[in-house]
């Protein structure tokens, strides 16, 4: 009888144990692919926009974005992120935004939506609120380095909340740093360089990990 049972323990723990495994790479798989097509969807509108911009509207669509204090400038906070004065700009946005889109999601998909629209609204409304009026340097705001550094406040933020998530916080600061580094010395986008928005992103980043948190 024990030996029969001990048979069965292990023909039970064959059949289990793979099917196990195989839903749980399945999921992870499944997953993966959902990032993908989120991060992927959000990059080809932001490449796809300024493609436009570029070469149909001749910079046109720029004045879709945030304009300070001025109650037009308000429609920016929705379409700033997706607009860039150049592809250099446009490529300097997107590697840190995968990346540190990534690294949310990682935690959990709704994580990022969640995360994604306070940083839009929050980074976005301070900068309407706080940025310099236009003059002969800076007109309209776009980008999306509100956004960028939202997720890296966010990831820091959550660090002190959680401090097993330690990894993501360094690795939102090396990202973070390799930014700004890059952005700050590329002449092609220096017009399009306030360095308010990393307040202004902070803000949102902030206060989106204490919302997460939370729940």
């Amino acid at each position: 009888m024990v030996g029969g049972s001990l048979a069965n323990q292990r023909l039970y723990l064959k059949l289990i144990i793979p099917s196990q495994q195989h839903k749980l790479m399945t999921k992870t798989a499944n997953r993966n692919i959902t990032k993908i097509q989120i991060l992927g969807a959000l990059v080809a509108l932001a490449w796809g926009v300024t493609t436009l911009d570029i070469y149909f509207y001749h910079h046109e669509l720029l004045q879709f974005g945030i304009l300070p204090r001025d109650p037009i400038g308000l429609r920016g906070i929705l379409f700033a992120p997706f607009l860039h004065s150049n592809y250099t700009h446009l490529i300097v946005d997107t590697i840190p935004f995968v990346a540190l889109g990534w690294l949310i999601m990682e935690q959990a998909i709704a994580n990022f939506t969640i995360v994604s629209l306070i940083c839009l609204v929050l980074g976005g409304s301070s900068a309407w609120i706080v940025g310099p009026a236009a003059d002969s340097s800076f007109v309209y705001f776009i980008g999306a380095a509100p956004l960028i550094n939202g997720y890296i406040s966010y990831l820091f933020a959550l660090y002190y909340f959680d401090r097993r998530l330690w990894s993501s916080a360094f690795e939102a600061l090396a990202i973070g740093c390799a930014y700004w580094i890059v952005r700050t010395n590329l002449p092609a986008i220096e017009l399009a360089i306030w360095p308010g928005s990393i307040l202004c992103g902070c803000v949102g980043g902030i206060w989106a990990a204490r919302l997460v948190y939370r729940k």
